[in-house]
């Protein structure tokens, strides 16, 4: 099955209101469900977020899972991001217990937390982790969303005031850390363009709407443009077909500026 980025905004928007779903809202999360678990090539992250899905907005409702529906693969792609993201939380807790100072943590792994409510919902292999109270200066590797192999520390630099202003406090394994809000979120996961099937365009998604539904999303062409992105989120989310599931009002001389800026640059694929 082609990875529509339709169906994963609908997923995004499902998992919103997933604690009081609609009858169609079940129907939609198994139908998108079941065409993932049937594509051995569907992206491990997706299949693990329709498998959540599924069963959280079933759960919801006082509803088992039907007997004739087979999501072992889906069931499968879940407990393994499960089972990474609980070994990373043990070791992003063992190195920031104790640290008095403020520790944000940066990175899908974040995220996943930030946007969705949990820590395992996209594939995380690492981190990055900005002390707010660091003297040192210079930039930040933080200012994208890059895939973090292993667990790194950065100083927050220029970006020390934004990151403080951005984030929250959340608990991981006895400590505490700082998770960016999604406004941050999606000001630092347009710093490419994406396909349907990259972890950072589920997280993109999510972020966006929920920045949008909070009256944030201003917030967010803010942030892009202090992380030196300009208008990369609303470039990204034109190029992926979600500005109007956003609700976001673009004239025709700016969609045509726009188009133009998209020629030429490497364009995210639509569906």
């Amino acid at each position: 099955m082609p990875i529509a980025i339709r169906h994963i905004q609908t997923m995004v928007e499902i998992w919103a209101r997933k604690d009081e779903p609609q009858t169609a809202d079940l129907q939609q999360a198994l139908h998108t469900a079941k065409a993932l678990e049937s594509d051995p090539l569907s992206p491990t992250h997706l299949r693990a977020f329709a498998w959540h899905l599924v069963t959280e907005t079933h759960h919801a409702v006082g509803w088992d899972l039907p007997t004739d529906v087979n999501l072992a693969s889906c069931r499968a792609a879940a407990a393994s991001l499960s089972h990474s993201a609980s070994l990373l939380t043990d070791e992003i807790a063992e190195q920031v217990h104790g640290i008095a100072s403020p520790v944000l943590i940066l990175g899908a792994f974040s995220a996943s937390l930030s946007v969705f409510g949990r820590w395992d919902l996209v594939p995380a292999s690492g981190a990055l982790l900005v002390s707010l109270d660091s003297e040192q200066e210079g930039r930040s590797d933080g200012a994208d969303l890059p895939e973090v192999h292993g667990i790194r520390w950065a100083a927050p630099g220029k970006l020390r005031h934004l990151y403080e202003q951005h984030a929250s406090p959340a608990s991981l394994d006895g400590a505490t850390a700082l998770v960016p809000h999604p406004e941050l979120v999606a000001a630092r996961s347009a710093y490419r363009p994406l396909l349907p099937e990259d972890p950072e365009t589920l997280l993109f998604c999510g972020a966006a709407l929920a920045s949008s539904a909070s009256g944030r999303w201003t917030k967010v062409t803010k942030l892009a443009k202090a992380l030196g992105h300009q208008s990369a989120p609303l470039e990204l989310a034109v190029s992926l077909g979600i500005e109007d599931r956003l609700g976001l009002e673009i004239s025709r001389p700016r969609r045509m500026s726009l188009a133009v800026r998209r020629f030429f640059s490497r364009p995210a694929t639509t569906p």
